[in-house]
């Protein structure tokens, strides 16, 4: 640019940029710029030449050499900053120059105005796009220009040449991985791939892509009838709106044929290193349109297809004949909760796919469309529906949670699983079972009566090792389970859980005085061999003994299980009853394939 030079010091002599336009002639006293660059300008050369060999020189804070050139990078408008310094004088002085990119000039491809058009507005980044509506398809009529998500730092795909004008022309160009989003290979109609695509929308398939060719009349035409009617050497007739432009193709290495051909992924590989994809030529048989393999690491543009509601695995209704179904039914939702009554242990539910070719299955059982079937619910509980056609399948489960029923007092109560009565006692705020439980769980791991004596499990209730009383899985009484002891059910009736450590502390030393809590609680019977209790609140504690092994301790100890574990694996707290002591004792390396009796305490 034109200067003038005023030799003082920390002024510049000469300033040079070797891109854009610069508002003004050069003048060492003027400190402030504006350079124009074109849209696709992403750098340039910035030469700064101080008036005093002593002067020190930086440009965006970087101490450069005065008189050369130094690139600086100006992806988006900017500013660039001079500064210069002497040490022997205090001041310093500071150029500014305004980098501004030019509005891309994009020309503009006319649209086919025989065609009414749709709209997708794409919530990630705000981009609108037309679509269309070609057979039984909705395609985009538009190639995709998604880099990234409105404030995220995140960026896919590339423009060609890296021009910014080309994006805003032919939208951007992706890699297969990058189009896929990592989602694996799919020949199905529709390819239930969203990969790079808006929300309801998905990468076609290559499946999808041939029913295209078929809809338009085949393959020989299919460039001739989606082309673009301008924008190509030998451009289309765009009969059905898809207004297919020639975006070119990119390599690792570079870019190439902008304006001569049209490259398209498909959601459908062709080998571990290649994939499919749809390619559209200047002169390709006639506008012939090519089904090829590529190695995945190209660039090619990328069209959307809107998804279709999937009929084929989803119910038509579900419907039990007890409780309230939580939302209301509704096919595209998968997931409910049904609220039954506390004493509910069994009820009919059916169901009925839209699809009378799919198959039902309830809780892993094959039953047919409509068929009422009896569901046992003895606690609570999740009842899986999948429904299957050919190779899809869609599971919807239901979550059946039953009410509690708030006692208070002292009384009984039944447990709707085997119809055994419990009484319960009211100590302070909780709510206690007043009598060992004696619930026998199905399977193997069920517990023991003493010496295996129905008649003591008749006195007594059964006894338990940890992972029986909390219904999980037998490995935990060996290794940590990490799970929360709040409110953990367990095997107890519904309503009623396994009372963790600091429940069993406010019964025995918060509720009641601690050294004779035990005194208190336990029962005024000859069944403890001496010192028998006073049975105060009606607790009526019995020496049950334990189980590890072989049974011992019977007449002379009862120990419960809590939920809660301790800082060892093999572990849990225990509060134990002694036929020698007054108060209730508290352990915390209680192992917990022992076998202890269980209270169970209301929600």
């Amino acid at each position: 640019m034109p200067q003038n030079s005023v030799d003082t010091l920390t002024t510049l002599h000469a300033l040079t940029l070797d891109s854009g336009s610069v508002t003004g002639i050069f003048d060492s006293t003027i400190l402030s710029y504006t350079d124009s660059v074109a849209s696709t300008v992403t750098s340039l050369h910035v030469t700064a030449t101080a008036s005093s060999a002593s002067d020190t020189v930086k440009i965006n804070g970087v101490v450069v050499t005065s008189g050369v050139a130094v690139l600086v990078n100006v992806p988006t408008d900017t500013t660039i900053t001079i500064v210069v310094s002497n040490p022997n004088t205090p001041t310093k002085r500071t150029y500014m120059v305004r980098i501004a990119h030019k509005a891309a000039v994009v020309t503009t491809i006319p649209w086919n105005s025989a065609i009414t058009y749709g709209t997708l507005s794409d919530a990630r980044d705000g981009k609108s796009y037309r679509t269309v509506k070609i057979g039984t398809q909705t395609w985009m009529a538009e190639n995709l220009n998604y880099r990234n998500t409105t404030g995220s730092t995140d960026s896919v795909g590339k423009c060609y040449n890296n021009s910014a004008d080309s994006c805003v022309k032919y939208g951007r160009l992706y890699s297969w991985a990058e189009a896929m989003k990592g989602a694996a290979s799919s020949t199905a109609i529709p390819s239930g791939v969203q990969g790079v695509c808006p929300a309801g929308w998905h990468v076609p398939s290559d499946g999808e892509w041939s029913a295209l060719a078929t809809t338009v009349g085949g393959l020989s035409i299919l460039g001739q009838k989606l082309k673009a009617s301008s924008g190509w050497t030998k451009p289309g007739i765009d009969e059905f709106g898809c207004r297919i432009l020639p975006g070119g193709v990119g390599y690792t290495y570079g870019f190439n044929l902008v304006s001569t051909l049209a490259s398209f992924w498909t959601g459908t590989d062709a080998g571990s290193t290649d994939a499919k994809y749809r390619v559209f030529t200047i002169d390709n048989a006639g506008y012939e349109a090519s089904e090829l393999g590529v190695n995945k690491t190209s660039f090619m543009s990328q069209r959307c297809v809107q998804d279709i509601p999937d009929t084929l695995t989803t119910l038509h209704r579900i419907v039990f004949d007890s409780g309230s179904l939580s939302p209301v039914f509704d096919s595209n939702v998968t997931t409910y909760t049904d609220t039954v009554s506390a004493t509910v242990s069994s009820f009919n539910v059916s169901a009925s796919p839209s699809s009378s070719n799919a198959t039902l299955t309830i809780n892993g059982s094959q039953v047919a469309s409509g068929a009422a079937v009896t569901v046992l619910v003895p606690k609570d509980t999740t009842i899986t529906f999948v429904v299957a056609n050919g190779p899809r399948a869609r599971t919807y489960t239901v979550r059946v949670v039953h009410k509690a029923i708030a006692l208070t007092g002292s009384g009984t109560f039944p447990d709707s699983r085997d119809n055994q009565t419990y009484k319960y006692v009211t100590t302070g705020t909780q709510v206690w079972m007043a009598k060992n439980l004696n619930y026998k769980p199905s399977g193997p791991d069920s517990g023991w009566c003493y010496n295996n004596d129905t008649g003591n499990c008749a006195t007594y209730g059964r006894l338990y090792d940890w992972a029986t009383a909390m219904a999980i899985s037998q490995s935990y009484n060996t290794t940590a389970w990490g799970g929360s002891d709040v409110k953990h059910q367990g095997i107890c009736p519904v309503g009623w859980h396994v009372p963790s450590d600091a429940e069993w502390m406010k019964l025995t030393d918060t509720t009641l005085a601690s050294a004779t809590a035990g005194t208190k609680l336990k029962a005024n019977s000859s069944l403890w061999s001496t010192n028998t209790g006073t049975d105060d609140y009606g607790f009526t504690v019995l020496p049950a003994g334990l189980r590890s092994g072989s049974s011992s301790d019977l007449g002379y100890f009862a120990y419960f299980r809590s939920a809660s574990e301790n800082s060892m694996g093999g572990f849990s707290q225990y509060h134990g009853f002694s036929y020698s002591l007054a108060y209730a004792s508290r352990t915390n390396d209680g192992s917990k394939t022992i076998g202890y009796s269980l209270r169970c305490l209301q929600d």
